[in-house]
């Protein structure tokens, strides 16, 4: 049987290497049209693994994700993959679990952000194997090339975004995401993220018919693993008016900022840091 597994493994690596890029680590931006995530495919994952990669293809407006190898069971509470995409300005982001072998088409999204998780039964669960294609819609215009994806480890940071906006004026269609992930991509449930949020002015219109008064918007979720299989990521605020926010998990924090059109924007501070949880906060 192993033998078996081992030969069919070998044959998706090859289906893969085709593609124009591929990653096996963690925190990485894939960027070409069509791509791939290898990871751990003959290795045994570890308890509480935390991975993600974003995938952005220039001027994508739709994917389609093939899932050619998992070597977990379908659980979502314990170990999976799952897919979260990122759609220009007022769409509501969308979510999908890997959960099988075969084709997931996100056919109206931007940026897809890919997450695999574990708990702290793990068996003898290996990893997966992805390839993605980009595809073409009408419904949604491309990115702005200047959005950017950012992976924040470190324990203490203060990171700008858009300070230096040129002339005060952020791009037309920005989807930037910000990724708060554990050290060494392994959670570690005695630790929290504390994080403040300073908004020195996005545009909001109050009073537009039909639609949310941010015209530019910051979107907060956190990562809750015993959440329902496709909301692994919670939406825990869109904002665009308030100065000054707070925020903490004990798992990731994806953040993701989008603009509409040039408007103007005097940027944000995430300043973040790292703390122990007592006991009493963890029961």
């Amino acid at each position: 049987m192993k033998v078996f597994l081992s030969i069919f493994v070998a044959l998706q690596l090859l289906f893969i290497a085709g593609a124009q890029q591929t990653s096996d680590t963690c925190g990485e931006v894939l960027t070409a049209t069509d791509g791939g995530i290898i990871y751990k495919p003959f290795e045994n994952v570890q308890p509480n693994e935390r991975c993600v990669w974003v995938i952005r293809a220039p001027n994508a407006t739709g994917y389609s994700l093939d899932l050619v190898f998992m070597g977990y069971q379908n659980d979502s509470t314990e170990t999976n993959v799952v897919a979260t995409c990122l759609k220009n300005h007022l769409w509501t982001n969308t979510h999908g679990a890997l959960n099988h072998t075969g084709t997931l088409d996100y056919n109206i999204c931007n940026v897809v952000v890919i997450t695999f998780y574990t708990s702290s039964n793990v068996s003898n669960s290996t990893g997966f194997i992805l390839r993605y294609t980009q595809v073409a819609s009408t419904v949604l215009d491309p990115v702005s090339s200047a959005s950017s994806d950012i992976f924040i480890s470190e324990p203490l940071g203060n990171f700008p975004h858009g300070l230096n906006a040129t002339d005060g004026v952020n791009p037309s269609h920005e989807i930037s995401t910000f990724v708060f992930v554990p050290a060494n991509n392994t959670r570690d449930a005695s630790k929290e993220t504390n994080l403040v949020v300073i908004n020195y002015g996005m545009l909001s219109i109050p009073n537009w018919p039909g639609q949310p008064t941010c015209h530019d918007y910051l979107e907060i979720s956190y990562f809750n693993i015993s959440a329902p299989t496709q909301e692994k990521y919670q939406l825990q605020k869109r904002f665009c008016r308030e100065s000054i926010l707070e925020f903490r998990n004990n798992d990731l924090i994806l953040l993701n900022f989008r603009s509409a059109f040039e408007t103007p924007f005097q940027g944000l501070q995430l300043v973040h840091t790292e703390r122990e949880i007592t006991s009493e906060c963890n029961n």
